[in-house]
């Protein structure tokens, strides 16, 4: 794969946090994510996969100091498809968090996190996003060590509309009503995975579920009006 690039072993995630707040009309998204790191040499320059964000602020800190270098410099790599944070002094080694805020796109590629288009119940055109990562797609949606065998846990919070549905591969453990017609969804923890396995959508949903011999819960989301069409999956998935 000629834009595989493998990223430096010298800073490790472990942990990352992602707040999220997509805008449908804009087809646009905000995210704030602080990654929790472990760093194993020296160094003065962090080096994560990006595509087509933009980063805004970015900070580090030292879990043991609570303090740590300030970034000098945010420098993108477009060929390589990453980002390099440069700091005014080598980080401390140990446990320590990236925090990140930067901006992105719905893009139309079906690929990172993208717009896509359906006709709801009463024929109107409707837009909704959701993800697709494998194999080399998450770094378009999440500044990220996007590499399979760099695996993490996950924690995930989606801002969106309070009249849409927001879901993950997790199942959401908080919802909150926010000002300004907003709502706060918080997922749970996911297990350690790689990148590509981390997934959401959010949009106008019905559904169907099921239960597994297993006592597993299973839904398939549909476009509203059409979650009939989701039994054939439904069935398949039990």
């Amino acid at each position: 794969m000629t834009d595989r690039v493998v990223l430096p072993s010298s800073v490790v995630p472990s942990h990352y946090n992602l707040v999220l707040t997509p805008d449908l009309n804009a087809l646009s998204f905000h995210c704030e994510e602080t990654i929790e790191v472990a760093i194993s040499e020296a160094t003065t320059v962090v080096t994560m996969h990006c595509k087509e964000i933009n980063v805004t602020d970015a900070s580090f800190k030292n879990i043991s100091s609570g303090v740590g270098p300030s970034v000098v410099q945010i420098a993108y790599h477009l060929k390589d498809n990453t980002v390099s944070l440069t700091f005014d002094e080598e980080l401390p080694l140990g446990e320590g968090v990236i925090a990140l805020s930067f901006d992105g796109i719905l893009n139309g590629d079906m690929a990172g996190f993208y717009k896509s288009g359906y006709t709801d119940a009463d024929g109107n055109k409707k837009v909704m996003a959701s993800t697709q990562f494998e194999a080399l797609d998450a770094r378009r949606a999440f500044v990220c060590w996007d590499e399979p065998a760099r695996k993490a846990t996950f924690s995930l919070t989606m801002i969106v509309p309070s009249d849409l549905t927001a879901i993950s591969n997790m199942p959401a453990s908080v919802t909150t009503i926010m000002a300004g017609g907003k709502k706060r969804v918080v997922f749970d923890h996911s297990p350690k995975m790689s990148t590509y396995l981390l997934a959401w959508a959010v949009g106008e949903f019905d559904y169907i579920q099921g239960i597994t011999k297993h006592g597993v819960t299973i839904r398939i989301f549909t476009p509203p009006g059409r979650a009939e069409e989701g039994k054939f999956a439904l069935d398949t998935g039990k």
